[in-house]
């Protein structure tokens, strides 16, 4: 049987990429898609909404109403449309992290399949293949008979 290296390396790639799919968090850094500035302008831009919408003299320590912020005033407007911004950049970074993982899942199965594929139409083909037939050994002695 000739075979190539080519589908079982294809197979073990395929296998290894989608091993990486489940563990890239592992050895990929959070800041790859997600930086230590990008996380502190999300923190800053939360105080600062939080401030805005409650007051600098809101305490959290004691008991205190949260009434409605005042929707139309500049710094709370400013604070919110800065606070999304960050938030919007959070989801992005999320959607980065699993876009690379499924990423590589989806490209591990294509390739493994690929291999598999190979594999499959190989062994077709040789079934297909014609082949010299073997005589049973019931049939060489009929023919010997025959022959005196």
């Amino acid at each position: 049987m000739n075979q190539s290296l080519g589908p079982p390396l294809a197979m073990m790639m395929g296998m290894a990429c989608m091993l990486a799919g489940y563990l890239y968090q592992s050895f990929i850094p959070a800041q790859a898609v997600w930086t230590d500035e990008q996380a502190r302008e999300y923190s800053q831009n939360s105080a600062r909404l939080h401030t805005a919408t409650y007051g600098k003299e809101h305490d959290h320590s004691k008991p205190h109403s949260h009434d409605a912020p005042n929707l139309k005033d500049e710094e709370y407007v400013a604070a919110k449309a800065a606070f999304e911004k960050s938030v919007q950049a959070r989801d992005r970074a999320l959607a980065r992290l699993e876009w690379i993982k499924y990423g590589l899942i989806f490209t591990g199965v294509i390739i493994a399949g690929g291999g598999v594929g190979v594999v499959a139409l190989e062994k077709m083909r040789s079934d297909d293949a014609p082949r010299p037939h073997k005589k049973s050994h019931k049939h060489h002695e009929e023919k010997k008979h025959q022959h005196h």
